[in-house]
């Protein structure tokens, strides 16, 4: 947000151009260029900075509760800027969690409060880390079949790994030649460290 001018009652949101469109604009979109990985390596660190400044930096925090790839949006540099507060709720002080309706998007939503409408900063974490799947995979949160059933991300990333086949999730064209070293760690890090802790059921253990 560049500035809050007002004038008598009216007060108008002015935001900086972002004219690279959304994150989902590039993965799932018709822009006719796919993204490197070094350009998603930087969307995911700047996505990660921007839900760390809502957690841990604003005051009172502030929980999103509808992080997805159509709220991270791209500036000229592919910078990454976390947008739409709609959902947003302050986090509550003092206590594990706040009770509410359950609001967001299917596919990103976290188990806890899908189930039991439990919210808490870690609720944005688990979207995150769908986020990740998604910049990794190249696949949407919630697919639809040809049948008409859903499937979930997380879900077909899982039965891959558990099938000793991680490397089957990296969106086709992003394994370069040569580079299969280098995939083969970078998967081992996503999904042994990085994405499980974004992802794990007991979101108090969450990052």
């Amino acid at each position: 947000m560049a500035t809050t001018p007002m004038e008598g009652h009216q007060r108008i949101i002015v935001c900086d151009l972002m004219p690279n469109g959304s994150l989902h604009d590039h993965l799932f979109g018709h822009t006719g260029s796919k993204l490197s990985w070094p350009v998603r390596q930087k969307i995911a660190v700047g996505t990660a900075r921007g839900l760390a400044y809502l957690h841990n930096g604003a005051q009172p925090a502030i929980i999103h509760r509808d992080i997805k790839a159509s709220n991270i949006l791209l500036d000229e540099n592919f910078e990454a800027m976390v947008a739409d507060f709609g959902l947003a709720r302050y986090a509550p002080e003092g206590m594990s969690h706040v009770s509410t309706r359950v609001a967001g998007t299917m596919g990103y939503v976290a188990p806890e409060y899908a189930l039991y409408g439990q919210l808490t900063e870690k609720s944005d974490v688990y979207s995150y880390g769908v986020v990740m799947l998604e910049l990794l995979s190249g696949k949407k949160a919630l697919v639809t079949k040809e049948d008409g059933q859903n499937f979930l991300v997380t879900d077909w990333a899982w039965s891959l790994v558990r099938k000793g086949k991680t490397l089957e999730v990296i969106e086709e064209g992003m394994e370069e030649l040569g580079q299969k070293r280098y995939w083969r760690s970078m998967c081992l890090l996503l999904f042994y460290v990085l994405i499980p802790s974004c992802m794990l059921g007991r979101q108090w253990i969450r990052l």
